[in-house]
């Protein structure tokens, strides 16, 4: 299994811990004035930063892929490089922009979200 999970920048990274400590807190807040344990959202504005975030860097649309993976080693005879191709179905991109439903609430921010998972694709070698 491969991961091709992007970190975010310095900037991006201050921006995410500052919502997500809002968004936090307006759950807590929400679930204090209610009573209840159930699920609350938080308004749009307080959610509209994962958003923005999602937006900017989403970079898995649908589309065919090449990926080059080059291993160089203090031993020139052992480097190695192969390429693979693999593709993203609309189907897939949709899914993983789906998470931000769960952004209101929390799921998909604060923990592993049982609804919004991952894709798999199949990575072939290109010869």
């Amino acid at each position: 299994m491969v991961s091709f999970l992007n970190y975010f920048d310095r900037s991006d990274e201050k921006l995410y811990r500052e919502a997500e400590i809002k968004l936090k807190n307006e759950i807590s807040r929400r679930i204090d004035e209610s009573g209840e344990k159930n699920r609350v959202e938080a308004p749009s504005e307080v959610v509209e930063p994962f958003y923005n975030l999602l937006e900017s860097n989403f970079k898995w649309f649908s589309g065919d892929y090449l990926l080059e993976i080059v291993i160089e080693t203090n031993t020139p005879r052992a480097n190695v490089s192969r390429k693979y191709r693999f593709t993203i179905f609309e189907s897939q991109t949709e899914s993983l922009m789906d998470h931000k439903k769960g952004y209101p609430s929390g799921d998909a921010i604060f923990w592993e979200s049982a609804y919004y998972v991952g894709q798999s694709v199949e990575i072939e070698e290109k010869k």
